[in-house]
């Protein structure tokens, strides 16, 4: 059985349910794909994760599972989807290999009390410079040494969460070509993904190599 699969879905964004998954940033793709491979399965070396990507053709739902997706659970509609075994993928990493990186991740800090200097609670949204520290002080524990990197504010996952109002994750992607330090520190990192918001289309790392 491989460590995980990748699926790569071509959304028909005239299907009513990709409509309705796409409100609130995409909160409903939180649900969508916990249909194709509930998160209980997981292991521990791998987890679901997802991430919603834009092109100037349309739009790619990107889901990697720690089992093979049971694809069937899409409405008829809903887009054209391929899965693949990423077992071959990750062997093919080696030391020293260029690549180019895409993630989408939840940038945020620790905060203070101002009164108590005591920690917050509640995480803070990353904003400005901290945008790029965020991902710069994780880069050696990926594996990876940045070459290039552009950032894009994507739009907040919004909504209720445990019946809880106020749900709001801020997203950034992160795009640029690296050269791989640790190929096994990579491995790990795309397998159970990267910083908060995991189930709500961040944390989810994906590589190519480069000719």
């Amino acid at each position: 059985m491989a460590l995980a699969y990748l699926t790569e879905i071509r959304l028909n964004t005239r299907a009513r349910e990709v409509r309705a998954d796409l409100k609130n940033g995409g909160r409903g793709f939180h649900h969508r794909t916990a249909r194709l491979a509930p998160p209980e399965t997981a292991t521990a070396d791998a987890r679901l994760l997802w991430r919603l990507d834009t092109f100037r053709n349309g739009l790619r739902l990107l889901v990697q599972t720690p089992q093979e997706p049971d694809l069937s659970t899409l409405p008829d509609t809903y887009g054209t989807a391929r899965t693949h075994p990423l077992d071959r993928h990750l062997e093919r990493l080696t030391q020293g290999q260029r690549v180019r990186y895409r993630l989408a991740a939840n940038p945020v800090r620790t905060g203070t009390d101002e009164i108590t200097g005591m920690p917050l609670k509640n995480r803070i949204p990353c904003k400005g410079e901290e945008i790029t520290r965020w991902f710069n002080h994780r880069t050696e524990t990926l594996g990876l040494a940045p070459e290039t990197l552009a950032t894009y504010q994507l739009a907040p996952v919004t909504g209720t969460r445990d019946h809880k109002p106020g749900l709001r994750l801020t997203l950034t992607r992160y795009d640029g070509i690296a050269t791989i330090t640790d190929p096994a520190a990579l491995r790990t990192a795309i397998l159970t993904g990267i910083g908060r918001g995991r189930a709500f289309g961040a944390g989810l790392l994906t590589v190519a190599a480069i000719a």
